[in-house]
C-alpha cells in the first residue's frame, strides 16, 4: 500500500515492480490480488496500443488506513491525550475533527 500511496497515481504492475524489486511478478501479483481482496485497492484498465494494461490504485488513503487499525475503545482516550498534551493549535484543530 506505501508504494500506491508514494506512486500517488494509477500504476501498472511493471512500476509497482520497480519498487518491489527483491519480489518476483507472482509474488506481487499475490500481494495485488491480496489487496483486491481485502477492498483496500482497484483496478483500471486501459489500452496502450494494442495491449489492455491493468492499474492499480488505492481506494482509501494512508490516514484512513492507519485510523481503521486503531481500536475505536481507545480513539477517544488517544484523540483527548493529544489535545490536552500538543501547543499546536493547527494539530488540535485537525485531531477534534475525529474526535
Amino acid at each position: 500500500m506505501n508504494i500506491l500511496w508514494t506512486i500517488n497515481q494509477p500504476s501498472s504492475i511493471k512500476v509497482i515492480g520497480h519498487f518491489l524489486l527483491k519480489y518476483k511478478r507472482n509474488r506481487i501479483n499475490f500481494i495485488l490480488n491480496s489487496l483486491l481482496d481485502k477492498g483496500l485497492i482497484t483496478v483500471l484498465e486501459t489500452k496502450k496500443g494494442s495491449v489492455w494494461v491493468q492499474l492499480y490504485e488505492p481506494i482509501i488513503t494512508a490516514e484512513e488506513y492507519y485510523y481503521s487499525l486503531i481500536p475505536h475503545e481507545y480513539l477517544e482516550f488517544l484523540i483527548s491525550h493529544f489535545i490536552n498534551t500538543s501547543e499546536d493549535i493547527e494539530d488540535i484543530n485537525e485531531a477534534k475533527k475525529y474526535n
